[in-house]
C-alpha cells in the first residue's frame, strides 16, 4: 500500500493454514525512506520459517518482537534475516506469562539488537524523518 510521503505498508503473512491462533497476526512491513520497520504482531517461528522460505523482504532497522518476547519468536534464523538495530517488546511488568523469555532477550543481544521494553520503559515512541528512526519512551 502506497501511503504516500515515499512510505509504503506490505503485509507478508499469513501466507499458510495455522493451527495456533497467534500464527494469524498480520505480519507488515513498513518504509519510509531510508528506514524500514518489522511489525510480527503475535507470530511464532512458524511464521518466521514460512517467511524466510517465501523469500519476503524482512531486512529492517526496526522489530516488533514477536508474542511478546516469549521463547516462540524470534528465532534465530528469522532475526538473521531482519538484522534489525532496534528491537521493540511490549509486555506488561510482571504478566502471569513471564514475558519476554530470559533466551530471547539473550538471543537479541547476541545479534547486537537494542532492545526496549515496555514493561521497563513504559510507552515507546519511535518516529522517522525518512531517514533515521528515534526513539523515546515515557513512564
Amino acid at each position: 500500500y502506497d501511503l504516500g510521503d515515499g512510505a509504503s505498508l506490505t503485509i507478508l503473512a499469513p501466507v499458510d493454514q495455522y493451527d495456533a491462533l497467534n500464527n494469524w497476526s498480520i505480519v507488515c512491513r513498513l518504509d519510509y525512506g531510508e528506514p524500514s520497520f518489522l511489525f510480527t504482531g503475535d507470530a511464532e517461528k512458524a511464521v518466521e520459517r514460512d517467511l524466510l522460505e517465501a523469500g519476503a523482504d524482512l531486512d529492517a532497522d526496526l522489530l516488533k518482537v514477536g508474542h511478546h518476547g516469549s521463547s516462540t519468536s524470534p528465532g534465530k534464523p528469522f532475526l538473521e534475516g531482519v538484522s534489525p538495530q532496534y528491537g521493540l517488546i511490549s509486555c506488561g511488568r510482571g504478566n502471569r506469562y513471564g514475558h519476554p523469555n530470559e533466551e530471547t532477550l539473550d538471543t537479541l543481544e547476541e545479534a547486537g539488537v537494542e532492545v526496549y521494553r515496555t514493561d521497563i520503559s513504559g510507552s515507546i515512541v519511535a518516529l522517522s524523518d525518512g531517514e533515521t528512526i528515534t526513539i523515546t519512551t515515557q513512564q
